[in-house]
């Protein structure tokens, strides 16, 4: 569906969610443009859950840590994302930045859930979206010198 050096976005039908998968370095005009990118999949295809797949991410700047903050989270919110699936980076710096952004972004009924594995992420928000109850922590061992 979307196609750039940095992110591949897809549309997984079984659980009727956008994928991004980024991969490497996705700085300022990148970085937004793949967010928005999926967001306006989302809105297109009336999707339910959402699957950011980190795993190859390597660091997401500080500028962009607070637009998605301050900026996306709450179009996304109001476009109706509830339901998040993570897959984890591997780099640490990814890691911490991951972090820092969830952290410090709270929208009550926004349910998170992160792995290490993107088809468990999968099956996660294929369950999650139907069931309403079910809510993750960020694993212990990814905060690890966080």
């Amino acid at each position: 569906m979307f196609q750039k050096r940095f992110l591949t976005i897809r549309w997984i039908e079984e659980c009727e969610s956008v994928c991004l998968e980024w991969k490497g370095f996705a700085i300022g005009d990148d970085f937004r443009e793949g967010l928005n990118k999926g967001l306006e999949i989302f809105v297109e295809k009336k999707g339910r859950g959402w699957l950011g797949d980190l795993e190859q991410m390597q660091l997401i700047c500080l500028e962009d840590q607070k637009w998605c903050r301050t900026v996306w989270f709450p179009q996304a919110i109001d476009a109706g994302l509830s339901k998040l699936s993570i897959v984890c980076p591997r780099n640490i710096l990814a890691q911490t930045s991951l972090f820092k952004i969830m952290s410090e972004s709270r929208y009550p009924g926004l349910k998170v859930a992160y792995f290490t594995e993107r088809q468990k992420a999968q099956i996660w928000l294929k369950t999650t979206c139907k069931n309403k109850d079910i809510i993750s922590k960020m694993p212990a061992n990814l905060q690890a010198g966080i």
